[in-house]
C-alpha cells in the first residue's frame, strides 16, 4: 500500500473511533487546509490548532451532525485523493455532498489538503 494512503487510513480511523488526539499527530506542523467557496468557512486553514478548531467549529454548527464517508482513496507514497461522501444537519435541514480532497503527505504526516466540492452552491448556502 502506498505511504500517503496509510496515513489517510490511519487518519480516518482515528477520526472514526473519535481519537482526536491521534489524528492531531498525524497532522504537519506547517500543514494547511483550503476550503473553497464564499460560506463562512471558506478559507485557508493553517497549521493543526487552527485545523482542529475548523472541525471542532462545523461539528458544533451542526450539533455533532457532521459526518464524512471515504468512499475510495487512491495515491502514491507523496499524495492521495480521497472521494468522500459528507452530511450535516443544521437547522433541521439535512444536507449530503460530494467531496474530493487531495492530499499531500510529507514525513508521515498529512501537510496539505485541497477541498474540490461538487455541490459547492449549495454548501454555501447550507453554512452560510
Amino acid at each position: 500500500m502506498a505511504k500517503a494512503v496509510e496515513v489517510l487510513e490511519s487518519a480516518f480511523s482515528a477520526i472514526d473511533a473519535g481519537d482526536f488526539g491521534t489524528y492531531e499527530g498525524l497532522l504537519h506542523p506547517e500543514m494547511q487546509l483550503t476550503v473553497p467557496g464564499r460560506s463562512r468557512f471558506a478559507k485557508t486553514y493553517k497549521g493543526p490548532e487552527e485545523i482542529m478548531a475548523f472541525f471542532g467549529s462545523l461539528d458544533e454548527a451542526s450539533d455533532g451532525t457532521f459526518k464524512h464517508d471515504s468512499q475510495s482513496v487512491y495515491g502514491d507514497d507523496s499524495t492521495a485523493v480521497c472521494v468522500q461522501k459528507m452530511s450535516a444537519v443544521r437547522n433541521g435541514r439535512k444536507f449530503e455532498w460530494d467531496q474530493v480532497n487531495v492530499y499531500q503527505v510529507r514525513d508521515g504526516k498529512i501537510a496539505d489538503v485541497q477541498s474540490h466540492i461538487q455541490q459547492q452552491y449549495e454548501f454555501d448556502q447550507f453554512w452560510g
